[in-house]
């Protein structure tokens, strides 16, 4: 016990003596430690880590979802995957537009995404054997490349004719930008062309319209399917964080309508009631 009191007593001597700024750099790299401690454990609101994670935040018990509730009980996650992908694949409602009611493809510019052409702002870029960057310049440019408008003309042009070219790379680049980007710690307003607030809300909407388009594609898989929905929850979460409060412009009412149509689409979803009531609260402000 002398020993321990010896002890303290030498480092409160020397903390006495040590000049201050060290003692505050020290104290702030701890800080900052344990800020990614807590980080690499996965404490973001914005992860869904995995099949169970994602189960977790939708109402088991809602109709049609019976099949999706015994596996879950029974922790069969690939049999829950499969059974949820077959629910939101051939259910017939809620959905943003009439069969056969869409908005036709452009053909010509889902041709050229085929080839990994695209022609955004006046600018045209080819993408060379699918190998993407997702940032860079023109800074506009990838903006609107990460929004991913280009995967409705896709989903549109497969329902159209049937050709599986289409489902095919919509498939293919819907799975590399989820692979490549994975969901971000914070919000971020304009600082990420991958993760900003009104790229997030934008590509909810485009993924959304898209999918209600190539859902039935024998082609496109469960696991696939899955890999849309978790990343569209995480989208959700996201969207959430950022309008806790009423902001003017068009950046806000962008992320209310992706946050709108995911409470609309996925009922199901245990945040649907609360994330409709709030957006819609500050949608009237907007109306104001």
């Amino acid at each position: 016990m002398n020993t321990a009191m010896n002890h303290n007593l030498s480092l409160g001597a020397s903390c006495r003596t040590r000049p201050l700024k060290p003692l505050w750099l020290t104290c702030f790299v701890i800080v900052l430690g344990m800020q990614f401690a807590l980080a690499s454990k996965g404490t973001s609101p914005f992860q869904v880590p995995d099949a169970k994670a994602f189960f977790a935040n939708i109402d088991l018990n809602h109709s049609g979802l019976r099949e999706v509730r015994q596996a879950v009980g029974r922790r069969d996650y690939d049999k829950a995957i499969a059974e949820y992908a077959r629910f939101v694949s051939t259910r017939t409602s809620p959905r943003l537009f009439e069969e056969g009611q869409h908005k036709q493809a452009d053909r010509k510019l889902a041709d050229a995404v085929v080839r990994y052409t695209f022609s955004i702002e006046g600018i045209t870029k080819t993408f060379q054997g699918g190998v993407f960057t997702w940032e860079g310049k023109p800074y506009q440019w990838y903006n609107v490349l990460n929004r991913m408008p280009y995967l409705y003309n896709l989903a549109a042009a497969y329902s159209e004719t049937g050709e599986s070219t289409y489902i095919d790379r919509y498939r293919e680049l819907l799975m590399k930008w989820i692979r490549d980007n994975p969901v971000v710690r914070e919000t971020k307003r304009r600082e990420s062309q991958t993760w900003s607030a009104y790229a997030v809300g934008s590509r909810s909407t485009a993924w959304l319209h898209a999918f209600q388009l190539a859902r039935k594609s024998d082609r496109f898989r469960g696991k696939e399917k899955f890999a849309l929905l978790r990343s569209l929850m995480e989208h959700g979460h996201y969207m959430d964080e950022w309008n806790r409060i009423y902001r003017r412009g068009t950046w806000q009412t962008t992320i209310l309508k992706g946050q709108l149509e995911l409470a609309v689409l996925f009922p199901e979803w245990k945040i649907s009631p609360t994330r409709r009531v709030k957006a819609m609260r500050l949608y009237e402000q907007h109306l104001q």
